[in-house]
């Protein structure tokens, strides 16, 4: 069974079904309960409940409440106070108690510490107020810091020291207790019954049960999630208390103490545990999504139906009420087919606050996706990548809410760190012992919308690559080896060491002079222009090799960096998050995807490996390699029958789209020409010029838009002259015939590669006898004639004097209107006037 079989058995045709059902009216729970168990749906809810995280307004809100808070019940407020008592004689023994307890424990004493700030001193002390504990805890949540703060303040020694210290004397006598020396030998004795006491729980047997899974004497058999959470927190424990069981030597421990690196093991093995808990988390989070995902979308159905027939007139009510200065609502955009929300269509869209990116969703999948494309290098090369190049769009970057540039952290060793608002405000280096590999250069080349979206996120990268090549935990550092290979680079080509060095750690360039685009697909499409790719290549070069990074450096251009940086440049990488468009349909892909490769090639010599990074599928994003993306494209599209026929009923517009589908297949054949091979122009060519799926092809394009199928016949035939479809010489022959054929029924279209292009023509007459060699020069002589110009200016200007004496007209006539009505109104203020006067 093929995997196009498979889907349409197990999904298409269940989903079909689904549907069906519901326009049918049934009833929308008895289908969900088709699909889902009543249980299972119970558990996803009861999992999104208990993982719904605060937002920001959540926090800010609980800032502002504890805030805003009087003196809490059950808080002594003595500070200030003439007429408050003094420390009892048994506060004072129970203090000197407290102090000497917390004393073995340098996280508690921190936490004392910290208090001598009053701000600080009155936001712990609100812990001792139920109500204001709560309202701490809720926060705590978003914020790692605030919720281990408050795990060492609800510690009973902490909790009571807290408690005696509102009384502000015996709070400053805390803070000289805490540092007077004349304890130090009770705090001795207190240590050594707090080391005793640990020593005596990590001697238990079901902590020791724990440390036989280092020593691989037992294994679990299907553990729960609490029993490995209950293992890994026993295991932490012995680990922080690792030096003290080596001091102590407890019997009871010695066949582990006394095994060489056994500490090792003990990280390993916790390490593993870890890993099975998260593995299952993600598991129980991604069913769960995928249930509630089922239930939003059986529920969606109608609604989805009812908004998508009501766009249309949506779009032009929303124009409308714009015109007026109206309210348009919000909404998401992009692909409804990833995201039903964007229907009904016409309403405002909204974009992603660019400093949370990458969001820890957005994270996770980098991640995935920096580990697949670097398994499928090593598959086919036996190494790793030295450097990575990617594509930033502003399309993908707002719906995966930031993965790229997730990807391209973790490609260079880096995490993003966030403050409690959830935005990433820097980077810090992963330890090279957790990343597993050498750090990985990359290089990237933004479009203008994501420039000005996500300026912020463009400045992190330029700084992870300044961390990453400052790393000093490997001698194999690629990152490093980039910024000396860009940095020898340019001083090679003539610049100072000063300029060399500063320019060498820049990795990510945009459009010179704020450019949107490439500006090379005019050039690319007008084959005469250009007789060497290194042409084009230049052009791309220059037009791309603008630095964006902070201050002066923002849109800086400096000729040699762009190609510095290229060097060692192995990968190339483009996003695709849409349905609506593939590397085939939309020419900004080969633009940029391909400009890139073609740089890549024309610096270093070789041809990257490039690939998608496929985000449709939201839950199951996938490295996909460009030469099968252009082969699943064509055969599901452009070489597809049910396709073909379907996309004919949209006439000469859908016509057009076929010719621009082949102008982007020639562009890919330039610009990357070992993934466009002769089998795809040979099965283009079966199909529309010999109409081999018999869909008569041919006589739809005639009907509809001549000049389309014109082009497409002209953009095969350059391709030949170019050289990068070996054709036989029965396909050169049948399309030189086919478009001077139509040429000469229909005119010359006279798109760029019809009329535009003399060496194609010189190239098509190679073919034809004088006769129609003739025929086909007059033809496109004729389309531009001078008298066919004169005559076009003529008629131009009658119809502008038309049209200029037809709008003095109208305007005499509006004029006389205006001043008709000015008259009536006057002389109705003057009645109004008038009888006012009379009352």
């Amino acid at each position: 069974m093929t995997i196009s079989c498979f889907f349409d058995q197990n999904y298409r045709k269940r989903a079909k079904a689904v549907i069906a059902k519901l326009s049918e009216n049934h009833e929308v729970d008895k289908v969900l309960a088709s699909l889902v168990k009543p249980s299972d749906l119970a558990l996803a809810k009861a999992w999104k409940k208990g993982n719904q995280g605060m937002s920001d307004a959540d926090i800010v809100k609980g800032f502002i409440s504890m805030g805003d808070e009087k003196t809490s019940k059950g808080i002594p407020d003595n500070k200030g106070k003439s007429g408050a008592k003094g420390p009892t004689e048994k506060e004072l023994k129970e203090l000197q108690r407290l102090v000497i307890a917390i004393s073995p424990h340098p996280e508690r004493v921190n936490f004392i510490m910290n208090l001598t700030s009053d701000k600080q001193f009155k936001q712990s002390s609100s812990i001792l107020d139920p109500q204001s504990l709560e309202k701490a805890k809720t926060i705590a949540k978003a914020i790692p810091a605030m919720a281990k703060a408050l795990e060492i303040g609800q510690q009973k020694d902490v909790y009571a020291l807290l408690k005696l210290m509102q009384k502000e004397a015996l709070r400053q006598l805390t803070f000289e207790l805490l540092q007077d020396d004349g304890l130090a030998e009770q705090v001795a004795i207190e240590k050594e019954r707090a080391d005793n006491m640990r020593i005596a729980q990590l001697t238990k047997k079901d902590y020791i049960n724990s440390l036989e899974l280092v020593s691989q004497t037992k294994e679990l058999k299907n553990p729960t999630r609490t029993e490995l959470q209950t293992h890994l927190v026993q295991l932490k424990t012995y680990l922080e208390n690792w030096q003290l069981i080596k001091e102590k030597q407890p019997e009871a421990l010695t066949a582990y103490w006394s095994q060489t690196g056994f500490a090792g093991n003990l990280k390993g093995t916790m390490d593993k545990l870890e890993l099975e808990i998260l593995a299952r988390d993600r598991h129980e989070e991604e069913y769960a999504r995928a249930v509630l995902n089922i239930e939003q979308a059986v529920r969606s159905v109608g609604n989805y139906h009812k908004e998508l027939t009501e766009s249309t007139s949506a779009e032009l009510q929303a124009i409308l009420t714009g015109l007026k200065g109206g309210y348009i609502a919000p909404s998401p955009g992009g692909d409804p087919i990833t995201n039903p929300s964007t229907v009904p269509t016409g309403r405002n869209l909204f974009s992603i606050d660019a400093e949370k990116t990458p969001s820890p969703e957005a994270w996770n999948l980098g991640v995935g996706l920096a580990k697949t494309l670097l398994e499928a290098h090593q598959e086919k090369h036996g190494k790793f990548p030295q450097k990575v190049s990617f594509t930033l769009w502003s399309g993908d970057f707002i719906d995966t809410e930031g993965a790229m540039v997730a990807q391209i952290f973790y490609l260079l060793g880096v995490e993003p760190v966030r403050d409690p608002f959830k935005r990433v405000v820097d980077i810090r280096l992963i330890p090279l012992e957790e990343l597993g590999r050498p750090r990985i250069d990359i290089i990237v080349q933004t479009s203008g919308q994501f420039r000005d979206l996500a300026a912020s996120r463009m400045f992190l990268i330029n700084k992870a690559v300044k961390m990453a090549a400052g790393a000093e935990d490997s001698e194999q550092n690629y990152v490093k080896a980039g910024v000396l290979a860009a940095e020898q680079v340019m001083k090679e080509k003539g610049m100072s060491p000063k300029q060399a060095r500063e320019w060498s750690t820049q990795r990510v360039f945009g459009g010179v002079n704020g450019n949107y685009g490439t500006n090379i697909m005019g050039m690319v499409e007008q084959g005469n222009g250009w007789d060497d790719e290194q042409q084009v290549a230049d052009t791309y070069i220059n037009n791309m090799g603008a630095i964006y990074d902070e201050g002066e450096n923002w849109g800086a251009f400096q000729k040699g960096v762009f190609e510095a940086a290229l060097q060692n440049t192995e990968v190339v990488v483009q996003p695709r998050e849409s349905n609506t468009w593939g590397g085939l349909s939309l020419d900004h892909v080969y633009e940029f995807m391909g400009g890139l490769s073609m740089a890549v090639r024309s610096v270093t010599g070789n041809d990257p490996d490039a690939y998608f990074n496929d985000f449709r599928n939201p839950s199951k994003a996938k490295v996909q390699g460009l030469k099968e993306a252009i082969w699943v494209e064509a055969r599901s599209t452009l070489l597809n029958p049910k396709y073909i026929s379907e996309y004919m009923k949209g006439g000469a517009s859908s016509a057009e789209t076929f010719a621009e589908t082949f102008r982007n297949t020639y562009g890919w054949n330039v610009m990357k020409p070992a993934d466009v091979d002769d089998a795809l122009w040979n099965n283009l060519h079966d199909v529309y010029i010999k109409d081999k799926l018999e869909l008569n092809v041919q006589d739809f394009f005639e009907r509809e838009n001549p000049y389309a199928l014109q082009e497409m016949t002209a953009v095969m035939l350059e391709t030949i002259r170019k050289g990068y479809w070996n054709a036989s010489e029965e396909q050169l022959e049948s399309l030189t015939s086919l478009h001077t054929e139509l040429i000469s029924e229909y005119k010359a279209g006279c798109s760029g590669f019809v009329c535009n292009n003399e060496a194609l023509q010189a190239f098509i007459t190679e073919s034809l006898s004088e006769e129609a060699t003739a025929e086909y020069e007059a033809a496109l002589k004729s389309v531009k004639t001078p008298q066919d110009i004169e005559e076009g200016m003529v008629m131009k200007k009658e119809t502008i004097a038309e049209r200029v004496e037809e709008e003095s007209l109208d305007e005499d006539r509006s004029l006389i209107v205006y001043g008709l009505i000015g008259l009536i109104f006057l002389v109705f203020v003057a009645l109004i006037i008038k009888r006012r006067k009379q009352d």
